[in-house]
Parts: C-alpha cells; sequence; structure tokens
C-alpha cells in the first residue's frame, strides 16, 4: 500500500471525539434429528423449534432458513456451549441459546428482523472463508465473530462487547452503540455507526483506519505508524449524516 496522510494522532493512549451539540408461539415442533440434514431446512413462521443440544452439535449440509422460534437448550446441566451449523444462515425470526455459548458455524447469517440472543457468548466462525452478517440483532454479553479471511458486518444492532478476529474487516451497525474491546486484525479495517457512539480499543497494527459514527468516537491503543516506519492514514469522523 502507498504512503497516506496522517489525519488525526500519530500515537494515543485514548482518542476521543464528540458529536456537535420475546413472545413465542405456544405450538412446538418435535425435535429434528439433523444428522442426515442435507438439504435445505426451513422453520415456519409462527412455530417453535426445540433443539437439545446434549444430542451434540445441530448441524445442517444446506440453508437454515428461520421464521419462527428456535430454542436451544440441553438435557445436561452442565453443558455450557452450543454448536449449530448451517451452510448459510437465513434469520427472519429468532434465535434463543438457554446454554451460556452459542456457537453457530457458517459463511453467512442473514435475515431482516431477525434476532439471535445467548446468556453469555454469541462467536459467529467461518473456517478459512469469508463470513458475512447481514441485518439482525444479537443479544449477549459477548459477541465473537471470526474468520480467516474477510469479515464484512453490516448487523441491524450488536447488544453486546465485540471480541473479533478477521484478515480485513468491515463492522457497522445501524442502532444502538458499537463497543469493540478486543480485535485481532489484518488489512485496513473500517468501523461505522449509522444510529449511534462506537468505543473501540483499535488493532495497533499501523494500518490504515476508517472510523464513522453518528454519535461520539471514543478509541484507545491507536497506532497509525507503518511497520516500516511510514505514516497511514488515521480518518475519524464523528455525528456524520448518512445517506439512507
Amino acid at each position: 500500500m502507498r504512503t497516506r496522510t496522517l489525519i488525526g494522532l500519530m500515537f494515543c493512549a485514548l482518542f476521543s471525539v464528540s458529536a456537535p451539540a420475546f413472545a413465542q408461539s405456544t405450538h412446538t415442533q418435535p425435535v429434528l434429528n439433523t444428522a442426515q440434514a442435507a438439504t435445505d431446512i426451513t422453520i415456519p413462521e409462527g412455530t417453535t423449534q426445540v433443539f437439545d443440544a446434549a444430542t451434540g452439535e445441530i448441524k445442517f449440509d444446506g440453508v437454515l432458513t428461520n421464521k419462527g422460534t428456535i430454542i436451544i437448550r440441553s438435557s445436561n446441566p452442565a453443558q455450557t456451549e452450543a454448536i449449530l451449523s448451517a451452510s448459510k444462515v437465513v434469520n427472519e425470526g429468532k434465535i434463543v441459546s438457554e446454554i451460556e455459548t452459542l456457537t453457530i458455524k457458517t459463511e453467512s447469517v442473514f435475515g431482516v428482523g431477525g434476532e439471535v440472543t445467548a446468556p453469555e457468548n454469541i462467536a459467529i466462525i467461518a473456517a478459512d472463508k469469508d463470513l458475512m452478517i447481514a441485518n439482525g440483532t444479537y443479544r449477549a454479553k459477548f459477541f465473537r465473530p471470526s474468520a480467516e479471511r474477510k469479515l464484512s458486518i453490516n448487523a441491524r444492532r450488536i447488544d453486546a462487547q465485540v471480541d473479533l478476529k478477521a484478515y480485513e474487516l468491515s463492522i457497522g451497525v445501524r442502532e444502538g452503540n458499537l463497543d469493540i474491546i478486543q480485535q485481532k486484525v489484518d488489512g485496513d479495517p473500517i468501523y461505522y455507526n449509522r444510529g449511534g457512539d462506537i468505543t473501540a480499543v483499535m488493532p495497533g497494527n499501523g494500518f490504515d483506519i476508517y472510523v464513522l459514527a453518528a454519535g461520539n468516537v471514543n478509541l484507545s491503543g491507536v497506532n497509525a505508524i507503518g511497520l516500516n516506519g511510514e505514516v497511514r492514514d488515521f480518518v475519524v469522523s464523528a455525528g456524520c449524516e448518512f445517506s439512507r
């Protein structure tokens, strides 16, 4: 990458920019045996599908489309993680984990109006692939997306602290605040919030950084010096008006 002009600070321990002055259906479907689910599966609107994670990974080889409510629980009270995997997840309803950690293995999660909740962690993982997370709301203590290649997130909102890993990164939300507490990123990351604040511990890797928010921006750990001592772009804008 060519040498850029530094806009902002070369180093800073703390950087701040201020902007200008679930109801369920009572109709519960029987538990599906997904061990041989090689085709696409749809959970219809108005239905509730319960999975017992104690039987193992909840696996779909095709696309999982959820228009109703998926509840993931365990008959083993000591179980702390549930794993749901599908080639793609289209979530237009609710995915509710009663288990501490919900791990979703997929290459994309998409769905207008969809919601995913877990008591502690929501981890979305793409191994050796790009990962796209588009639309939807995610509620937990921690949101942990991870991709070996490109991670692209354009969520409605993330009501959790974000801990992410990716080679290339673009992450944004349309509502609420975006709070990134840890990240491991290569490439030039892009962060945006169309409807609130951004608070982030930056990766500190000396690449170009772009941060845009409708509200305030609070950054720590910023390093705008490249690996070879060159000055990188560091662009931060608060109080932005985003086109719809």
